[in-house]
Protein backbone atom coordinates (compact mmCIF):
# COMPACT_ATOMS: atom_id res chain seq x y z
CA UNK A 1 0.00 0.00 0.00
CA UNK A 2 2.25 2.43 -1.10
CA UNK A 3 -0.32 5.21 -1.98
CA UNK A 4 -0.27 7.84 0.60
CA UNK A 5 -3.96 8.38 0.01
CA UNK A 6 -5.15 5.00 0.13
CA UNK A 7 -3.11 4.03 3.47
CA UNK A 8 -4.54 7.47 4.97
CA UNK A 9 -8.60 6.03 3.89
CA UNK A 10 -7.34 2.36 4.94
CA UNK A 11 -6.22 3.17 8.38
CA UNK A 12 -8.05 6.19 9.72
CA UNK A 13 -10.62 4.51 12.16
CA UNK A 14 -13.89 6.76 11.81
CA UNK A 15 -17.12 6.64 13.64
CA UNK A 16 -19.12 9.39 11.72
CA UNK A 17 -22.34 8.80 14.28
CA UNK A 18 -20.29 10.09 17.05
CA UNK A 19 -17.82 12.13 15.23
CA UNK A 20 -14.74 10.53 16.52
CA UNK A 21 -11.87 9.26 14.22
CA UNK A 22 -8.13 7.93 14.96
CA UNK A 23 -5.37 7.69 12.55
CA UNK A 24 -2.28 5.41 12.03
CA UNK A 25 -1.16 5.86 8.90
CA UNK A 26 1.21 7.82 9.95
CA UNK A 27 3.40 4.90 11.79
CA UNK A 28 5.52 3.30 10.39
CA UNK A 29 4.31 -0.33 10.06
CA UNK A 30 3.30 -2.22 6.52
CA UNK A 31 0.22 -4.85 6.16
CA UNK A 32 3.05 -7.42 6.64
CA UNK A 33 3.58 -6.90 9.93
CA UNK A 34 -0.40 -6.70 10.58
CA UNK A 35 -0.50 -10.11 9.47
CA UNK A 36 2.16 -11.37 11.79
CA UNK A 37 0.16 -10.48 14.53
CA UNK A 38 -3.12 -12.14 13.70
CA UNK A 39 -2.20 -15.24 16.27
CA UNK A 40 -2.40 -12.27 19.02
CA UNK A 41 -5.44 -10.47 17.62
CA UNK A 42 -7.64 -13.88 17.80
CA UNK A 43 -5.95 -14.77 21.35
CA UNK A 44 -6.77 -11.09 22.79
CA UNK A 45 -10.50 -11.36 20.80
CA UNK A 46 -11.13 -14.82 22.75
CA UNK A 47 -9.49 -13.74 25.93
CA UNK A 48 -12.39 -10.43 25.90
CA UNK A 49 -15.22 -12.90 25.53
CA UNK A 50 -14.19 -15.02 27.90
CA UNK A 51 -13.63 -12.12 30.73
CA UNK A 52 -16.91 -9.97 29.41
CA UNK A 53 -18.72 -14.00 29.61
CA UNK A 54 -17.82 -13.49 33.48
CA UNK A 55 -13.86 -15.60 33.54
CA UNK A 56 -12.15 -14.71 36.32
CA UNK A 57 -9.47 -12.67 35.57
CA UNK A 58 -7.75 -11.91 38.76
CA UNK A 59 -6.23 -15.20 39.68
CA UNK A 60 -5.11 -13.69 43.07
CA UNK A 61 -7.92 -12.24 44.54
CA UNK A 62 -10.30 -14.83 42.55
CA UNK A 63 -12.09 -11.88 40.99
CA UNK A 64 -13.80 -11.28 37.99
CA UNK A 65 -13.72 -8.11 35.95
CA UNK A 66 -17.23 -6.39 35.21
CA UNK A 67 -17.00 -2.91 34.31
CA UNK A 68 -18.02 -3.16 31.02
CA UNK A 69 -21.23 -4.94 32.03
CA UNK A 70 -21.46 -2.57 34.82
CA UNK A 71 -21.86 0.46 32.82
CA UNK A 72 -24.35 -0.90 30.91
CA UNK A 73 -26.64 -1.80 33.93
CA UNK A 74 -25.10 0.20 36.19
CA UNK A 75 -27.48 3.77 35.01
CA UNK A 76 -30.71 1.38 35.41
CA UNK A 77 -29.82 0.47 39.23
CA UNK A 78 -31.32 2.24 42.10
CA UNK A 79 -27.85 3.17 43.47
CA UNK A 80 -27.08 5.48 39.62
CA UNK A 81 -30.93 7.06 40.90
CA UNK A 82 -29.73 7.18 44.64
CA UNK A 83 -26.19 9.42 43.83
CA UNK A 84 -28.35 11.94 41.09
CA UNK A 85 -30.78 12.45 44.25
CA UNK A 86 -28.33 13.02 46.37
CA UNK A 87 -25.85 15.62 44.21
CA UNK A 88 -29.42 17.33 43.34
CA UNK A 89 -29.78 17.73 47.49
CA UNK A 90 -26.90 19.41 47.59
CA UNK A 91 -26.79 21.48 44.74
CA UNK A 92 -30.76 22.99 45.90
CA UNK A 93 -29.44 23.04 49.66
CA UNK A 94 -31.52 20.78 51.35
CA UNK A 95 -28.52 18.96 52.57
CA UNK A 96 -26.22 20.89 53.76
CA UNK A 97 -24.17 20.87 57.05
CA UNK A 98 -23.54 21.02 60.38
CA UNK A 99 -24.18 25.38 60.45
CA UNK A 100 -27.07 24.91 57.75
CA UNK A 101 -25.35 26.75 54.92
CA UNK A 102 -25.01 25.10 51.32
CA UNK A 103 -22.32 23.36 50.39
CA UNK A 104 -20.11 25.33 47.80
CA UNK A 105 -17.18 22.85 47.53
CA UNK A 106 -16.48 19.29 47.95
CA UNK A 107 -13.18 18.02 48.64
CA UNK A 108 -12.44 14.00 46.79
CA UNK A 109 -10.79 11.94 49.33
CA UNK A 110 -8.88 9.56 47.53
CA UNK A 111 -5.59 8.06 45.90
CA UNK A 112 -5.01 6.63 42.48
CA UNK A 113 -8.07 5.87 40.42
CA UNK A 114 -10.03 7.27 42.92
CA UNK A 115 -8.75 10.83 42.60
CA UNK A 116 -7.41 10.80 39.09
CA UNK A 117 -10.50 9.30 36.57
CA UNK A 118 -13.02 12.52 38.63
CA UNK A 119 -10.02 14.64 38.09
CA UNK A 120 -9.44 14.01 34.26
CA UNK A 121 -13.57 14.29 33.70
CA UNK A 122 -13.48 17.82 35.53
CA UNK A 123 -10.64 19.21 33.87
CA UNK A 124 -11.88 17.69 30.49
CA UNK A 125 -15.22 18.53 30.39
CA UNK A 126 -15.88 21.43 33.20
CA UNK A 127 -12.24 22.61 32.37
CA UNK A 128 -9.18 23.90 34.62
CA UNK A 129 -11.21 27.22 35.69
CA UNK A 130 -14.28 25.67 36.53
CA UNK A 131 -13.70 26.84 40.47
CA UNK A 132 -13.18 30.40 39.61
CA UNK A 133 -16.69 30.35 38.39
CA UNK A 134 -19.00 32.23 40.46
CA UNK A 135 -22.14 29.90 42.11
CA UNK A 136 -24.42 31.38 39.29
CA UNK A 137 -22.15 30.41 36.68
CA UNK A 138 -21.75 26.94 38.40
CA UNK A 139 -25.91 26.94 38.47
CA UNK A 140 -25.26 25.85 42.16
CA UNK A 141 -22.83 23.04 41.37
CA UNK A 142 -19.96 22.41 43.54
CA UNK A 143 -16.48 23.78 43.54
CA UNK A 144 -13.97 20.18 43.17
CA UNK A 145 -10.83 19.83 45.27
CA UNK A 146 -8.91 16.48 45.14
CA UNK A 147 -7.07 15.43 48.17
CA UNK A 148 -4.53 12.70 46.48
CA UNK A 149 -1.51 12.60 48.43
CA UNK A 150 -0.11 13.00 51.99
CA UNK A 151 1.82 16.34 51.60
CA UNK A 152 1.59 18.02 54.22
CA UNK A 153 1.97 21.14 52.61
CA UNK A 154 -0.87 20.37 49.42
CA UNK A 155 -3.30 19.75 52.81
CA UNK A 156 -2.22 23.00 54.01
CA UNK A 157 -2.41 24.85 51.06
CA UNK A 158 -6.04 23.47 50.64
CA UNK A 159 -6.97 24.41 54.14
CA UNK A 160 -6.26 27.71 53.11
CA UNK A 161 -8.92 28.33 50.15
CA UNK A 162 -11.44 25.84 52.11
CA UNK A 163 -14.32 27.05 53.60
CA UNK A 164 -15.12 24.24 56.53
CA UNK A 165 -18.59 24.94 57.46
CA UNK A 166 -19.28 25.10 53.27
CA UNK A 167 -17.67 22.38 52.17
CA UNK A 168 -18.81 18.39 51.30
CA UNK A 169 -15.93 15.82 51.78
CA UNK A 170 -15.91 12.91 49.88
CA UNK A 171 -13.99 9.86 51.06
CA UNK A 172 -13.32 6.97 48.62
CA UNK A 173 -11.37 4.02 49.24
CA UNK A 174 -13.03 0.33 48.34
CA UNK A 175 -11.56 -1.62 51.20
CA UNK A 176 -12.02 1.26 54.11
CA UNK A 177 -7.80 0.73 55.25
CA UNK A 178 -5.96 3.10 52.09
CA UNK A 179 -3.75 4.28 54.24
CA UNK A 180 -3.05 7.74 52.27
CA UNK A 181 -6.96 8.50 52.55
CA UNK A 182 -7.04 7.10 56.32
CA UNK A 183 -4.65 9.81 57.06
CA UNK A 184 -6.06 12.45 55.29
CA UNK A 185 -9.77 11.72 56.59
CA UNK A 186 -8.16 11.67 60.34
CA UNK A 187 -6.05 15.37 59.51
CA UNK A 188 -9.36 16.32 58.30
CA UNK A 189 -11.55 15.31 61.14
CA UNK A 190 -8.95 16.63 63.82
CA UNK A 191 -9.45 20.03 61.64
CA UNK A 192 -12.95 20.31 62.36
CA UNK A 193 -12.82 19.74 65.75
CA UNK A 194 -10.20 22.59 66.20
CA UNK A 195 -12.81 24.70 64.27
CA UNK A 196 -15.78 23.30 66.84
CA UNK A 197 -17.71 21.65 63.82
CA UNK A 198 -18.33 17.36 63.32
CA UNK A 199 -16.50 16.54 60.57
CA UNK A 200 -19.21 13.53 59.94
CA UNK A 201 -21.94 16.31 59.62
CA UNK A 202 -19.80 17.41 56.30
CA UNK A 203 -18.70 13.95 54.54
CA UNK A 204 -20.09 11.27 52.55
CA UNK A 205 -18.15 8.00 51.34
CA UNK A 206 -18.04 5.61 48.65
CA UNK A 207 -16.74 1.83 50.30
CA UNK A 208 -17.17 -1.59 50.34
CA UNK A 209 -20.46 -2.44 52.51
CA UNK A 210 -18.92 -3.85 55.94
CA UNK A 211 -15.19 -1.87 55.33
CA UNK A 212 -13.70 -0.10 57.99
CA UNK A 213 -14.61 3.54 56.24
CA UNK A 214 -18.11 2.01 56.09
CA UNK A 215 -18.37 1.56 59.73
CA UNK A 216 -16.28 4.18 60.79
CA UNK A 217 -19.11 6.70 58.63
CA UNK A 218 -21.94 5.02 59.99
CA UNK A 219 -20.72 5.20 63.78
CA UNK A 220 -20.08 8.80 63.74
CA UNK A 221 -23.26 9.94 61.29
CA UNK A 222 -21.65 10.61 57.82
CA UNK A 223 -24.64 12.04 55.46
CA UNK A 224 -24.52 9.46 53.15
CA UNK A 225 -22.89 6.39 52.39
CA UNK A 226 -22.65 4.58 49.23
CA UNK A 227 -21.76 1.00 48.36
CA UNK A 228 -19.04 0.37 46.23
CA UNK A 229 -18.90 -3.17 44.71
CA UNK A 230 -16.27 -5.61 45.29
CA UNK A 231 -15.32 -6.30 41.61
CA UNK A 232 -14.56 -2.58 40.64
CA UNK A 233 -10.62 -2.09 39.71
CA UNK A 234 -8.82 1.14 41.04
CA UNK A 235 -7.79 1.90 37.66
CA UNK A 236 -11.26 1.00 35.90
CA UNK A 237 -13.18 2.67 38.54
CA UNK A 238 -14.36 6.41 36.36
CA UNK A 239 -17.39 4.49 35.22
CA UNK A 240 -18.58 3.25 38.27
CA UNK A 241 -19.81 5.23 41.23
CA UNK A 242 -16.62 6.58 42.06
CA UNK A 243 -16.54 9.14 38.58
CA UNK A 244 -20.37 9.19 39.17
CA UNK A 245 -20.89 11.26 42.56
CA UNK A 246 -18.02 13.69 41.68
CA UNK A 247 -19.49 14.31 38.46
CA UNK A 248 -22.83 14.81 39.60
CA UNK A 249 -21.78 17.21 41.91
CA UNK A 250 -20.43 19.65 39.47
CA UNK A 251 -23.46 18.95 36.78
CA UNK A 252 -21.12 16.81 34.81
CA UNK A 253 -24.00 14.75 32.74
CA UNK A 254 -22.54 11.05 33.80
CA UNK A 255 -25.43 9.22 31.73
CA UNK A 256 -23.99 10.38 28.59
CA UNK A 257 -20.79 9.80 30.24
CA UNK A 258 -21.64 6.04 30.18
CA UNK A 259 -23.15 5.99 26.93
CA UNK A 260 -20.08 7.15 25.07
CA UNK A 261 -18.21 4.44 26.81
CA UNK A 262 -20.58 1.41 25.72
CA UNK A 263 -20.29 2.95 22.71
CA UNK A 264 -16.35 2.83 22.32
CA UNK A 265 -16.73 -1.08 24.02
CA UNK A 266 -18.67 -1.87 21.08
CA UNK A 267 -16.40 -0.19 18.44
CA UNK A 268 -13.39 -1.96 20.30
CA UNK A 269 -15.40 -5.23 19.73
CA UNK A 270 -15.16 -5.57 15.46
CA UNK A 271 -13.63 -8.51 14.60
CA UNK A 272 -11.67 -7.08 12.16
CA UNK A 273 -8.67 -6.39 14.01
CA UNK A 274 -7.81 -3.39 10.80
CA UNK A 275 -10.77 -1.64 12.00
CA UNK A 276 -10.83 -1.95 16.10
CA UNK A 277 -8.65 1.10 17.32
CA UNK A 278 -8.19 -0.72 20.41
CA UNK A 279 -6.45 -3.55 18.65
CA UNK A 280 -4.38 -1.00 16.20
CA UNK A 281 -3.26 0.92 19.32
CA UNK A 282 -1.90 -2.33 20.73
CA UNK A 283 -0.35 -3.27 17.65
CA UNK A 284 1.07 0.21 16.95
CA UNK A 285 2.43 0.03 20.25
CA UNK A 286 4.09 -3.48 19.61
CA UNK A 287 5.33 -2.96 16.19
CA UNK A 288 7.31 0.83 17.55
CA UNK A 289 9.03 -1.22 20.73
CA UNK A 290 10.30 -4.39 18.22
CA UNK A 291 7.33 -6.57 20.61
CA UNK A 292 9.83 -5.90 23.56
CA UNK A 293 9.36 -2.54 25.04
CA UNK A 294 12.05 -1.03 23.30
CA UNK A 295 10.67 2.60 23.36
CA UNK A 296 8.25 4.57 25.49
CA UNK A 297 5.43 5.36 24.93
CA UNK A 298 4.74 9.40 24.98
CA UNK A 299 1.23 10.64 25.81
CA UNK A 300 1.30 14.76 24.50
CA UNK A 301 -2.42 15.69 24.68
CA UNK A 302 -2.43 19.01 22.83
CA UNK A 303 -5.86 20.33 24.87
CA UNK A 304 -4.67 21.88 28.42
CA UNK A 305 -8.49 20.33 29.10
CA UNK A 306 -6.97 16.90 28.31
CA UNK A 307 -3.52 17.44 30.52
CA UNK A 308 -3.90 14.75 33.20
CA UNK A 309 -4.97 12.13 30.28
CA UNK A 310 -1.17 11.46 29.93
CA UNK A 311 -1.29 10.77 33.91
CA UNK A 312 -4.19 8.59 34.02
CA UNK A 313 -3.02 6.52 31.19
CA UNK A 314 0.43 6.19 32.70
CA UNK A 315 -1.46 4.99 35.72
CA UNK A 316 -3.93 2.44 33.53
CA UNK A 317 -0.86 1.10 32.34
CA UNK A 318 1.32 0.18 34.92
CA UNK A 319 -1.49 -1.15 37.28
CA UNK A 320 -2.23 -2.86 34.20
CA UNK A 321 1.33 -4.64 33.50
CA UNK A 322 3.39 -3.92 36.21
CA UNK A 323 2.25 -6.59 38.57
CA UNK A 324 4.32 -8.99 40.46
CA UNK A 325 2.63 -11.70 39.39
CA UNK A 326 1.25 -12.86 35.60
CA UNK A 327 -2.27 -14.41 35.46
CA UNK A 328 -0.16 -18.14 36.38
CA UNK A 329 0.93 -17.05 39.28
CA UNK A 330 4.39 -16.61 38.54
CA UNK A 331 6.44 -14.01 39.56
CA UNK A 332 7.52 -11.17 36.73
CA UNK A 333 9.43 -7.69 36.72
CA UNK A 334 8.26 -5.76 34.21
CA UNK A 335 10.08 -2.80 34.40
CA UNK A 336 13.43 -5.02 34.14
CA UNK A 337 12.49 -6.44 31.10
CA UNK A 338 11.18 -3.30 29.37
CA UNK A 339 14.88 -1.96 30.07
CA UNK A 340 17.00 -4.53 28.91
CA UNK A 341 14.54 -6.08 26.08
CA UNK A 342 12.68 -9.07 27.59
CA UNK A 343 16.36 -11.03 28.60
CA UNK A 344 15.25 -11.74 31.98
CA UNK A 345 11.93 -13.36 30.78
CA UNK A 346 13.54 -15.15 27.94
CA UNK A 347 16.95 -16.69 30.89
CA UNK A 348 14.15 -17.84 32.69
CA UNK A 349 11.35 -19.71 31.08
CA UNK A 350 13.05 -22.99 30.64
CA UNK A 351 14.42 -23.12 33.94
CA UNK A 352 14.08 -27.07 34.93
CA UNK A 353 10.17 -26.85 35.15
CA UNK A 354 7.58 -24.62 36.27
CA UNK A 355 7.53 -26.39 39.82
CA UNK A 356 11.29 -26.15 40.21
CA UNK A 357 11.25 -22.52 39.31
CA UNK A 358 8.61 -21.81 41.56
CA UNK A 359 10.58 -22.90 44.56
CA UNK A 360 13.76 -20.87 43.47
CA UNK A 361 15.02 -17.64 43.84
CA UNK A 362 17.26 -15.13 41.61
CA UNK A 363 18.62 -14.89 44.96
CA UNK A 364 19.17 -18.59 45.68
CA UNK A 365 20.44 -19.37 42.03
CA UNK A 366 23.22 -16.27 42.11
CA UNK A 367 24.91 -17.26 45.67
CA UNK A 368 24.69 -20.70 44.98
CA UNK A 369 26.91 -19.58 41.80
CA UNK A 370 25.46 -23.08 40.13
CA UNK A 371 27.40 -24.11 36.90
CA UNK A 372 24.26 -24.10 34.56
CA UNK A 373 22.60 -21.10 35.58
CA UNK A 374 20.67 -18.94 33.18
CA UNK A 375 20.26 -16.09 35.65
CA UNK A 376 23.83 -15.80 36.80
CA UNK A 377 24.81 -15.97 32.88
CA UNK A 378 22.48 -12.99 32.02
CA UNK A 379 23.09 -11.00 35.30
CA UNK A 380 26.91 -11.22 34.70
CA UNK A 381 26.61 -9.68 30.95
CA UNK A 382 25.11 -6.58 32.66
CA UNK A 383 28.27 -5.76 35.05
CA UNK A 384 26.24 -6.16 37.42
CA UNK A 385 27.22 -6.27 40.78
CA UNK A 386 26.10 -8.42 44.53
CA UNK A 387 25.59 -6.75 47.90
CA UNK A 388 26.50 -9.03 50.79
CA UNK A 389 26.09 -8.58 54.23
CA UNK A 390 29.87 -8.96 55.66
CA UNK A 391 31.58 -8.97 52.30
CA UNK A 392 30.02 -5.43 51.16
CA UNK A 393 29.60 -4.86 47.56
CA UNK A 394 31.46 -6.36 44.97
CA UNK A 395 31.44 -7.27 41.41
CA UNK A 396 29.18 -10.46 39.99
CA UNK A 397 32.03 -11.43 38.07
CA UNK A 398 34.36 -11.81 40.86
CA UNK A 399 32.01 -13.25 43.35
CA UNK A 400 31.17 -15.68 41.26
CA UNK A 401 34.78 -17.16 41.07
CA UNK A 402 34.35 -17.99 44.90
CA UNK A 403 34.58 -21.36 46.00
CA UNK A 404 31.26 -22.77 47.46
CA UNK A 405 31.68 -23.46 50.94
CA UNK A 406 29.29 -24.77 53.34
CA UNK A 407 30.68 -22.76 56.30
CA UNK A 408 30.61 -19.29 54.81
CA UNK A 409 27.97 -17.61 56.81
CA UNK A 410 27.55 -14.78 54.71
CA UNK A 411 24.40 -13.50 53.66
CA UNK A 412 23.25 -11.66 49.57
CA UNK A 413 21.32 -8.42 50.93
CA UNK A 414 20.69 -7.42 47.25
CA UNK A 415 21.87 -7.60 43.77
CA UNK A 416 22.61 -3.99 41.94
CA UNK A 417 21.55 -3.96 38.20
CA UNK A 418 23.02 -0.74 36.78
CA UNK A 419 20.33 1.12 34.47
CA UNK A 420 23.10 2.18 32.36
CA UNK A 421 21.59 2.66 28.89
CA UNK A 422 22.96 -0.71 27.42
CA UNK A 423 21.28 -3.23 25.25
CA UNK A 424 21.12 -6.69 25.85
CA UNK A 425 19.99 -9.93 24.41
CA UNK A 426 20.00 -13.75 25.67
CA UNK A 427 20.42 -17.32 23.72
CA UNK A 428 20.60 -20.68 25.36
CA UNK A 429 20.42 -24.25 23.59
CA UNK A 430 19.04 -27.43 25.85
CA UNK A 431 18.55 -30.69 24.54
CA UNK A 432 15.32 -30.68 25.49
CA UNK A 433 13.30 -27.55 26.45
CA UNK A 434 13.49 -28.22 30.57
CA UNK A 435 16.66 -29.53 30.81
CA UNK A 436 20.08 -27.84 31.81
CA UNK A 437 20.99 -25.73 29.03
CA UNK A 438 24.37 -27.35 26.67
CA UNK A 439 25.60 -23.92 26.55
CA UNK A 440 24.06 -20.36 27.48
CA UNK A 441 24.83 -17.08 26.45
CA UNK A 442 24.37 -13.23 27.44
CA UNK A 443 25.69 -10.13 25.04
CA UNK A 444 25.50 -6.60 26.34
CA UNK A 445 26.59 -3.23 24.40
CA UNK A 446 26.99 0.50 26.05
CA UNK A 447 29.06 2.07 23.36
CA UNK A 448 31.87 0.42 21.77
CA UNK A 449 32.17 -1.92 25.00
CA UNK A 450 30.61 -5.20 24.49
CA UNK A 451 30.09 -7.54 27.54
CA UNK A 452 30.29 -11.27 26.40
CA UNK A 453 29.05 -13.64 29.08
CA UNK A 454 29.29 -17.95 28.44
CA UNK A 455 27.45 -19.88 31.28
CA UNK A 456 26.86 -24.23 31.43
CA UNK A 457 30.47 -24.94 29.71
CA UNK A 458 29.73 -26.73 31.82
CA UNK A 459 31.34 -24.93 34.36
CA UNK A 460 29.80 -21.39 35.84
CA UNK A 461 29.64 -18.56 33.83
CA UNK A 462 32.46 -15.97 33.16
CA UNK A 463 32.13 -12.66 31.35
CA UNK A 464 34.78 -11.04 29.01
CA UNK A 465 35.05 -7.30 28.02
CA UNK A 466 35.54 -6.48 24.50
CA UNK A 467 36.15 -3.39 22.37
CA UNK A 468 34.63 -3.81 19.08
CA UNK A 469 37.13 -1.23 17.27
CA UNK A 470 39.68 -3.82 16.72
CA UNK A 471 37.66 -6.29 14.62
CA UNK A 472 36.68 -6.42 10.93
CA UNK A 473 33.27 -8.17 11.45
CA UNK A 474 30.87 -9.10 14.09
CA UNK A 475 31.72 -12.99 13.42
CA UNK A 476 35.51 -12.10 14.25
CA UNK A 477 34.84 -10.47 17.40
CA UNK A 478 32.31 -13.22 18.55
CA UNK A 479 34.92 -15.83 18.00
CA UNK A 480 37.34 -14.31 19.97
CA UNK A 481 34.83 -13.86 23.02
CA UNK A 482 34.29 -17.42 22.58
CA UNK A 483 37.40 -18.68 22.26
CA UNK A 484 38.70 -16.46 25.35
CA UNK A 485 36.92 -19.14 27.73
CA UNK A 486 37.84 -23.14 28.79
CA UNK A 487 34.74 -25.41 27.89
CA UNK A 488 34.37 -28.88 29.09
CA UNK A 489 32.84 -32.17 27.79
CA UNK A 490 29.85 -33.99 29.80
CA UNK A 491 26.29 -36.31 28.83
CA UNK A 492 24.95 -32.89 27.56
CA UNK A 493 27.58 -31.66 24.93
CA UNK A 494 31.69 -31.94 23.88
CA UNK A 495 34.25 -29.06 24.75
CA UNK A 496 34.40 -28.69 21.06
CA UNK A 497 30.54 -28.59 20.53
CA UNK A 498 30.14 -25.91 23.17
CA UNK A 499 33.22 -23.97 21.57
CA UNK A 500 31.32 -23.77 18.69
CA UNK A 501 27.29 -22.98 19.81
CA UNK A 502 29.23 -19.77 22.20
CA UNK A 503 30.82 -18.42 19.06
CA UNK A 504 27.17 -18.75 16.50
CA UNK A 505 25.31 -17.85 19.81
CA UNK A 506 27.34 -15.02 20.66
CA UNK A 507 27.93 -13.71 17.05
CA UNK A 508 23.72 -13.73 16.49
CA UNK A 509 23.37 -11.80 20.09
CA UNK A 510 25.67 -9.00 18.33
CA UNK A 511 23.31 -9.34 15.29
CA UNK A 512 20.39 -8.61 17.29
CA UNK A 513 21.85 -5.73 19.20
CA UNK A 514 22.99 -4.06 15.97
CA UNK A 515 20.49 -5.01 13.64
CA UNK A 516 23.77 -5.62 11.18
CA UNK A 517 24.71 -9.01 8.88
CA UNK A 518 27.78 -10.90 9.91
CA UNK A 519 29.83 -8.31 7.42
CA UNK A 520 30.45 -5.25 9.15
CA UNK A 521 29.59 -1.79 7.01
Amino acid sequence: MNNWIERNRAYTLVDAADNFSIAFAGMKFTDADLDKLAPKFERAAREMARLEAGAVKNPDENRKVTHFSDRIEYPKSALFASVEEFAEKVRTGKITGETGRKFDAVVVNGIGGSALGPQLMQFAINGPYWNEKSDAQRNGYLKIYFLDNTDSAEFADLLEVMDPAATLHLVISKSGGTQETKNNMISMEKFYAEKGLSFAKHAAAITMKGSELDKHAHETGFLAVFEMAESIGGRTSETSIVGHLPAALTGVDFKAFLEGACKMDEWTRTADPRKNPAMMLAAMWYIAGNGRGDRNMVIVPYSDRLILLSRYMQQLVMESLGKALDLDGKEVHQGLNQYFGGIFKECTRHIVGVQMRNCATVGGSIFARFGFSDILTCMMALDTYVELYHGGIVPLAEFAKRPVRRDDRDILVRIIIKKDGRKAAYATQRNTETDFPVIACCVSRGGNVWYVSVGARPSRAQVVKVNDDGFDSLAQMAREAADSFSYGTNTRGSSGYRRQLASVYTRRLMERLTGRSVNRG
